[in-house]
């Protein structure tokens, strides 16, 4: 299932365990994708403190891509201009 989340509406921590708990798992998998090494410190920092989410990331498009793939996250932030995007 993936659902789409406008910035301004982002889901809070509640419904996020509530994903995880209807996926019938404990942590949540989150992917971070961002080509800014400062963004995805930041939200790293933010997300880790809450403890509850398995946390990968990629700095471009290619990289959230395979992460995708392999890692099968519940969330992904996203960043709207992602660089090493192919056709």
């Amino acid at each position: 299932m993936v659902q789409l989340i406008d910035p301004p509406h982002l889901m809070a921590k509640k419904e996020l365990r509530a994903l995880a708990r209807s996926l019938d798992k404990n942590m949540i998998k989150l992917l971070i994708v961002d080509d800014s090494a400062l963004m995805r410190r930041q939200l790293m920092t933010l997300f880790q403190a809450e403890g509850d989410f398995e946390i990968r990331q990629a700095r471009n498009g290619d990289e959230a891509v395979r992460e995708n793939r392999e890692f099968q996250p519940h969330v992904v932030t996203l960043d709207i201009n992602m660089p090493e995007m192919t056709d």
